[in-house]
């Protein structure tokens, strides 16, 4: 993890969440829990995901600090 300040000032965190090539189960979840209907119920304590990046397969995950 990386500690960031993104363009808009927020301070944020990278988080690598997948590797070249493979599809993480921690990518899976975190993919299965960001639709908007299922951030708004309060049961998803998910921290919210301000961005995907990929990049030559791997896949960083950007989060508020």
């Amino acid at each position: 993890m990386w500690p960031a300040h993104d363009s808009q000032g927020r301070q944020v965190v990278i988080h690598l969440v997948s590797e070249a090539g493979q599809i993480s189960a921690e990518l899976e979840a975190l993919q299965r829990l960001d639709p908007e209907e299922l951030r708004s119920d309060p049961r998803n304590r998910t921290i919210p995901i301000l961005e995907y990046i990929d990049t030559d397969g791997f896949v960083f995950i950007v989060i508020p600090r």
